[in-house]
C-alpha cells in the first residue's frame, strides 16, 4: 500500500505515460489508455480493501503493464459499433465511477498512513478516572473472525481457523458416537486463543499422547464473550453436541464498564444493519468521514455499570451448573487467570482492579455449594506465561492444557482407556 510520496510518484508516472501517448498517437488513444489505467488504478484501490497485499501487487502489476502496451503498442481508442453503444457507453460511466472511488480509497489510505488524517475506530473507549472500555460494537461490525448474531450478539465466522460449526478443533459428529468421551470449553479469547485452538486443542494432544484417543474436546470459546453470551450459546447448543463435560472460564469481559447498557439489556443493530456497518468499516474513507463526526460525550461516572455485575456473574456461572445437572453433564468452573498479581492490580486506574474480586467470588461460592472448580488465577500466576495482561503465551498454553489435564485425570473425571 502507497505512502503520499508514493501516490504522487505513481500519479505522475500514469500522467507521463497519457501525455506521450497523446504526442505520439493523437487524443483518442491518450483518453483510451487513461480510461484504462484509471480503472485498473480504482480496482487496486477496491482490492486494497480486502487487505490482499498481493492481489493488490498483481493489479497494479497489470496496471504498469497496460501502460507499457499503451506506449510501445499501436495505441488503443474506443472505436467501432461496439464501443459507439448506449449500452457500452453507460457501463464506462459506471464502471469510472466505481473505480473513482478506488481512488479516493487509495488517496485516504496514504494520508492515513501519513499521519495526516485519523479513521475511526469502531472500539469505543471512555477516558475518565475509572476507565470504560466497551468492544461489543467492534466484534459485531469490525471483526473479520465474527458474524452478527441476534441473540448472541456475535459468533465465530463458520469458515477459516473455525469448522462449520463455529468451534475450533475436530467436527462434533451428531448424534455424538457411543464411544466418544467429549468435552466442550466456553470461554472468552483465553480459550478461543490463536488460530490452532489454543489450550483446548493442546488439551486433546495431551490425552491422545497417554492413550486416551476417545476423548474429543471442542473449543467452544469466543473473543470478547462475557458469561451472559457463554452461557446463551451453551444453552443453544447443549442438546445437539451433548457433552459429557463442560469447562468454563469466564470474567475479564463481565468486568469493563460499558459506554451503554450491560450485556442483558444490550441491543444490537439489526443483523441486516451490522452486515452493512461491517462491509463499510472496511472502507478508510468511510471511517476517515467517520472520524470527523463529533462524538457523543463520554459517559459519566454514575452511568457506568459492567458488562455484567458481580451478582449477574455468579447467577450466569450457576445457571451453568444447574443447566449441566439436568442434563447429567460434568460442568467445571475456572476461575479467570491473568498476568499481575493482585497488588498490581489494585493501582490500576481503570476496572482492571476489580479482575481478583470476580474470581474471589467464584472461589467462594464454588467452596460454598461443593461446585467443581479450576483455580486457574492461581494455578498459572507465573507472569512468564503470559503474552499480555490476560493471555497465555504459546508456552502458557502448552503448560495450561497439562495441569487441566492432570486434574480431571486426578479427579477421576476421565473415562477409562479403551
Amino acid at each position: 500500500m502507497f505512502a503520499i510520496p508514493g501516490f504522487l510518484v505513481l500519479t505522475v508516472v500514469m500522467a507521463g505515460v497519457v501525455f506521450i501517448i497523446h504526442q505520439r498517437k493523437g487524443l483518442a488513444a491518450a483518453f483510451s489508455s487513461a480510461t484504462l489505467l484509471s480503472i485498473f488504478g480504482g480496482l487496486a484501490g477496491l482490492i486494497s480493501v480486502v487487505q490482499s497485499e498481493l492481489a493488490y501487487k498483481i493489479v497494479w502489476a497489470v496496471c504498469g503493464m497496460t501502460s507499457l502496451l499503451c506506449l510501445v503498442g499501436k495505441g488503443l481508442s474506443f472505436k467501432g459499433k461496439i464501443f459507439q453503444s448506449g449500452f457500452f457507453q453507460v457501463a464506462l460511466v459506471l464502471t469510472l465511477m466505481v473505480s473513482g472511488l478506488g481512488w479516493i480509497e487509495t488517496l485516504t489510505g496514504c494520508l492515513a498512513r501519513s499521519g495526516r488524517i485519523a479513521l475511526y475506530s469502531p472500539v469505543i473507549t471512555v477516558m475518565n478516572k475509572t476507565g470504560g472500555e466497551d468492544w461489543r460494537a467492534a466484534h459485531i461490525t469490525a471483526d473479520s473472525s465474527r458474524i452478527p448474531d441476534p441473540y448472541l450478539m456475535w459468533r465465530p465466522v463458520p469458515w477459516g481457523v473455525y469448522t462449520s460449526q463455529g468451534f475450533k478443533g475436530p467436527l462434533a459428529e451428531t448424534p455424538k458416537p457411543a464411544k466418544t468421551f467429549r468435552i466442550f470449553t466456553y470461554g472468552d479469547s483465553n480459550v478461543d486463543g490463536p488460530d490452532y485452538g489454543g489450550w483446548p486443542i493442546d488439551l486433546q494432544e495431551y490425552f491422545h499422547q497417554r492413550g486416551n484417543s476417545q476423548i474429543q474436546v471442542i473449543n467452544a470459546g469466543v473473543a470478547g464473550y462475557s458469561s451472559f453470551q457463554g452461557l446463551r450459546r451453551f444453552k443453544s447448543e447443549v442438546d445437539i453436541y451433548t457433552p459429557d463435560v463442560v469447562l468454563v472460564s469466564f470474567g475479564w469481559n463481565d468486568l469493563p464498564l460499558t459506554t451503554g447498557k450491560p450485556d442483558k439489556d444490550y441491543h444490537s443493530p439489526p443483523v441486516i444493519i451490522s452486515y452493512i456497518l461491517k462491509g463499510l468499516y472496511r472502507f478508510q474513507f468511510y471511517r476517515a468521514m467517520q472520524a470527523l463526526v463529533p462524538s457523543r460525550p463520554a459517559s459519566t461516572e454514575a452511568t457506568q455499570v459492567p458488562r455484567v455485575d458481580p451478582t449477574d456473574y455468579l447467577n450466569n456461572l450457576n445457571e451453568f451448573v444447574a443447566e449441566g445437572k439436568k442434563r447429567n453433564i460434568l460442568v467445571i468452573l475456572m476461575t479467570r487467570p491473568h498476568r499481575d498479581s493482585e497488588e498490581v492490580l489494585k493501582q490500576n486506574p481503570t476496572w482492571r482492579r476489580n479482575v481478583t474480586t470476580y474470581n474471589k467470588a467464584l472461589r467462594s461460592l464454588a467452596i460454598e455449594r461443593q461446585w467443581l472448580f479450576f483455580d486457574a488465577e492461581n494455578e498459572m500466576s507465573d507472569s512468564k506465561f503470559y503474552l499480555d495482561e490476560c493471555h497465555f503465551t504459546r508456552e502458557g498454553y502448552r503448560d495450561f492444557s497439562k495441569r487441566v489435564g492432570a486434574f480431571l485425570e486426578r479427579k477421576g473425571l476421565l473415562p477409562a482407556k479403551l
